[in-house]
C-alpha cells in the first residue's frame, strides 16, 4: 500500500542520512589518531576537488533517468527504451573520457609543482586524487538505474544498498587505517567499496524490475541535445548553491571580517539540520509523487504533493519552535562559548528556515516534470 511505501522509504531515507552524519562525524578522530592533525589538513584540502567533482555530478545522469521515467510510464515504450540505451552509452563514453582527460590534469598539476610543498609526497597526492576522482565518475550510473526501484515500487530497497555503501566505506576506512595505511590505500578500498556497491545496487534494480522490452532501445542520436540541456540544469543546481554559499562567505569575509564568517557558517550549519529532515520527507514520499506525475493521476499528484508541502511544513515549524527555545544553549555548548551570535542574525536564520522548506518542497516539482 501507498503508506507502507511511504513508512518503508522513510525508515530507509532516515537510516541513510544517519549513516551519513556519522560519516562525517565518526571517520575524523580516527583521522586525526592515525595520521595527525596537520596531515588529514592536507588529505581535505587533496579532496576539494574531487568533494566539488561529486558535488556537481555533471547532471547527465539524473537527466537521462528522469526522461526514461517519464516516458516509461507515459506509455512511450520504445521512446523510454532508446534513452535509456543512448543515455546508458554516453555516460559509458563520458567516464572514459573524463578518466583519461584527469590523468592528464593531474600530471600537469604535479609538473607545475603543485603537490611539492605538501606533507604527502606528491605522487601519493595525485594518485590519490585521481583515485578519489573515480568515485563519483562510478556513480553517474545510479540516477539512472534509481528509476528501477520507483517503477517497481521499491525505492526503499535503493535507498538502502546506498545507506549499506557508506556503512562499507566507514569499515573499510577504519580498517585501513588501523593497518597505518596512507592516502592512496584508503582511496583505493574507498573506490574499490564503491565499485562492488554500484554493481550490486545495479543488478539488484535490474532483477526486481524487468522489461524485456527495454533491451531493444537503440543509440538515437536526435536525443542528445535534449539530454544535455536538461543535464546542464540538473548540473547548475548544486553548483549555484555552492557558487552563493561560498561568495557570501566570502563577501562576509570581506565586509565584516573572519569573525563573521565563523559566526555566519555555524549558525548556517546548525539551521541546515532541518534540511535532513525535509530531505527525509521528500525521500518518504517523491518516488510515488513521480509515479503519479509520469502516468498524469492528477489528483493522486495534488495529494502527494500537498503531503509533501504540508509535512515539510509542519518539520518547519517544529525545527523553528525548538530552535527558538533550545538553539542558543546547543549553539554555545557546540562552540564552547566562545562565539556570542547578535539576536537579529539568530532571527534572521530562523525565520529562514520556513521560506526554505516551501522553496524544497516546491524544487520537488520541477524536479519530478524533468524541467530543472
Amino acid at each position: 500500500s501507498l503508506f507502507k511505501r511511504i513508512l518503508s522509504n522513510g525508515i530507509a531515507s532516515t537510516l541513510d542520512k544517519l549513516v551519513k552524519m556519522a560519516e562525517h562525524l565518526l571517520l575524523v578522530p580516527f583521522f586525526i589518531y592515525f595520521w595527525g592533525v596537520d596531515f588529514y589538513g592536507e588529505w581535505l584540502t587533496l579532496m576539494i576537488l574531487p568533494t566539488v567533482f561529486a558535488l556537481s555530478h555533471l547532471g547527465f545522469g539524473n537527466a537521462v533517468g528522469n526522461t526514461f521515467i517519464l516516458e516509461y510510464l507515459g506509455g512511450e515504450n520504445n521512446k523510454a527504451a532508446n534513452t535509456l540505451s543512448t543515455g546508458i552509452s554516453i555516460i559509458n563514453y563520458g567516464v572514459i573520457l573524463i578518466s583519461v582527460i584527469s590523468v592528464f590534469i593531474l600530471f600537469g598539476l604535479k609538473e607545475f609543482g603543485i603537490f611539492n610543498k605538501m606533507l604527502i609526497n606528491q605522487n601519493e597526492a595525485a594518485i590519490s586524487i585521481y583515485l578519489m576522482f573515480c568515485i563519483p565518475l562510478a556513480t553517474f550510473y545510479l540516477a539512472v538505474y534509481e528509476q528501477f526501484y520507483k517503477l517497481a515500487k521499491k525505492a526503499h530497497i535503493g535507498i538502502f544498498i546506498s545507506a549499506c555503501t557508506t556503512i562499507l566505506k566507514i569499515i573499510v576506512t577504519i580498517f585501513l587505517l588501523n593497518l597505518n595505511s596512507g592516502p592512496v590505500e584508503i582511496a583505493s578500498g574507498l573506490l574499490i567499496s564503491t565499485i562492488i556497491m554500484n554493481i550490486i545496487y545495479i543488478l539488484t534494480s535490474k532483477k526486481i524490475f524487468k522489461d524485456e522490452d527495454l533491451r531493444k532501445g537503440k543509440f538515437d542520436r536526435n536525443i542528445l541535445g535534449p539530454l544535455f540541456s536538461k543535464g546542464i540544469g540538473y548540473f547548475l543546481n548544486p553548483l549555484w548553491r555552492a557558487l552563493y554559499f561560498q561568495g557570501t562567505t566570502l563577501l562576509i569575509r570581506v565586509m565584516l571580517g573572519p569573525s563573521a564568517v565563523v559566526i555566519y557558517n555555524t549558525v548556517r550549519v546548525l539551521m541546515n539540520t532541518s534540511a535532513q529532515a525535509f530531505n527525509i520527507v521528500s525521500s518518504s514520499i517523491y518516488p510515488d509523487f513521480q509515479v503519479a506525475v509520469g502516468k498524469k493521476d492528477v489528483q493522486k499528484t495534488r495529494d502527494l504533493f500537498g503531503l509533501i508541502f504540508v509535512s515539510n511544513f509542519i518539520v518547519a515549524i517544529t525545527f523553528i519552535i525548538f530552535i527558538s527555545v533550545f538553539g542558543k544553549d546547543i549553539y554555545i555548548w557546540w562552540t564552547k562559548g566562545k562565539i556570542l551570535v547578535p539576536n537579529d542574525i539568530w532571527i534572521y536564520f530562523i525565520s529562514s528556515i520556513l521560506f526554505y522548506a516551501m522553496w524544497f518542497s516546491k524544487s520537488l516539482i520541477f524536479e519530478s516534470h524533468n524541467k530543472p
